[in-house]
């Protein structure tokens, strides 16, 4: 119970409603593009109306599917992404600006030359610009990438044998930073890695972070 005294009177608020919580059955709802990372999303208000973009990525990749809502989804085609980084690239996070231009994030895929024969890969996080609501992508280079030599050739990992991705990133409430929250593969310092990008730098973010 909750007493307040106002005006030198005490009065007594109601009883607290105790929090309810109840599960029901919902319907399988499924992305219309398929997928093998993480799958940002947004709203944005495009030609006046309020749309869902949803970018999957399969395989090395990204595509794009809008709509009004997450079950009506329009088909998910491949992104123009120029120039293109080279092999696999997974968009694992956007963020949007205050003037509504899209930042995208991408774990890129390098075969591992350091080890041949291996059939691995050394992933590495990449940064992207859309100002057409995703349908077309500026690449501005690469942002985190481990150091040469940081690789294991004997590693029992079944895709990796060094290299830094598989992330997520998240913008501090006062645009100062984007923080990225990334898994590292290297032979040393394996684990969950975080690492900051001045905000002030993202049009420019190669060696910020």
């Amino acid at each position: 119970m909750l007493l307040v005294e106002s005006r030198g009177l005490i009065s007594q608020s109601p009883a607290s409603t105790i929090p309810r919580v109840e599960l029901t059955a919902a319907p399988h709802l499924r992305f219309t593009g398929d997928v093998d990372s993480n799958s940002p999303a947004i709203w944005q208000r495009v030609a006046g109306l309020n749309q869902l973009l949803v970018l999957t990525s399969m395989a090395g990749i990204p595509r794009l599917a809008t709509g009004p809502q997450l079950d009506r989804l329009s088909v998910a085609l491949p992104i123009v992404l120029n120039p293109w980084p080279g092999e696999g690239v997974w968009m694992e996070a956007i963020v949007e600006d205050v003037d509504g231009t899209l930042y995208g994030y991408y774990h890129n895929e390098q075969s591992a030359s350091v080890c041949p024969g291996s059939g691995k890969v050394i992933p590495r996080i990449g940064a992207v610009r859309s100002t057409d609501h995703g349908l077309t992508w500026t690449s501005l280079g690469g942002i985190l990438e481990a150091p040469p030599g940081s690789h294991d050739c004997e590693t029992n990992d079944m895709y990796f044998v060094g290299g830094e991705g598989d992330f997520s990133v998240q913008l501090d409430p006062d645009s100062r930073d984007l923080y990225i929250f990334f898994s590292q593969y290297n032979r040393r310092s394996q684990g969950v890695g975080i690492a900051s990008l001045p905000w002030a730098d993202r049009d420019d973010p190669a060696g910020k972070v």
